[in-house]
């Protein structure tokens, strides 16, 4: 199950990192923020270790230009959370 989440977290950000859309705002603010909503009741700290293994099987690219924060969106106690991403 996390290789399967580590492979859609990767897809997600590299599709948001190369849309396109978000360049005329990135001129003029600069890089944003991005929240990832992962949806699994196996989510836990061994999910983001294969996270960031899968993330530096692929070379570890690099955000920054795009995004200056990448969050992970997820559920706890019935409240929303975010947990913030340093695997890039």
């Amino acid at each position: 199950m996390d290789e399967q989440l580590a492979d859609a977290f990767s897809k997600i950000v590299l599709k948001k990192f190369s849309n396109k859309e978000y360049k005329p705002v990135i001129d003029q603010f600069g890089p944003g923020i991005l929240v990832v909503g992962l949806e699994s009741p196996w989510l836990d700290e061994e999910t983001l270790r294969v996270i960031n293994q899968k993330w530096a099987v692929l070379g570890n690219p690099d955000l920054s230009s795009v995004f200056q924060w990448i969050y992970f969106g997820y559920r706890s106690d019935g409240r929303n959370q975010a947990k913030l991403w340093i695997g890039n």
